[in-house]
């Protein structure tokens, strides 16, 4: 699960990995029940989030949109959304200009911004369970493993370039 850190609301999209597990066969597993489908859940921050990279993706290049607009048009919350925006500008994933004729646009191409551009920018964290004050961390069995599956996460994240969705 991808858990937004700020600002935090409740879970309300899933991006669903069909197919199983890579390299896994049927025949490989062990008697039990067979994984066919694997679902990662997302904060409504990161719903959001990407429901604005992606609109502002479909305006004209020079041109800004205002988060009015698209709050309207898309029926979000504006206090929420003017909140993701901040972050994401912050990290240069978005450009805003103020007045009659501002609004945002994006800083740099669709094509160019991840998933992991979005979910660092909201300081979102991986799946893993383990927290750095966690009292079991000196003897911890897991924790080389969440690292690494945390580091696979992270990496196949910045692949998924958001104009590929």
């Amino acid at each position: 699960m991808v858990v937004a850190k700020r600002p935090s609301e409740p879970s309300t999209s899933e991006l669903s990995l069909a197919g199983g597990v890579s390299g896994l066969e049927e025949s490989d597993a062990e008697p039990g029940p067979v994984l066919h489908q694997l679902t990662m859940k997302f904060s409504k921050a990161e719903d959001y989030a990407l429901i604005l990279i992606k609109e502002l993706g479909q305006t004209p290049k020079h041109s800004f949109i205002s988060l009015e607009k698209i709050a309207k048009n898309k029926k979000l919350s504006l206090s929420f959304l003017k909140k993701i925006a901040f972050y994401l500008r912050q990290a240069n994933l978005l450009s805003s200009k103020e007045g009659k004729t501002g609004g945002y646009r994006l800083a740099k191409p669709l094509g160019k911004i991840t998933l992991g551009d979005i979910l660092l920018a909201l300081g979102s964290s991986s799946s893993s369970p383990c927290q750095a004050t966690c009292p079991l961390a000196p003897i911890c069995q897991s924790k080389k493993s969440w690292n690494k599956i945390d580091s696979i996460m992270t990496k196949n994240l910045a692949k998924i370039k958001i104009g590929d969705l």
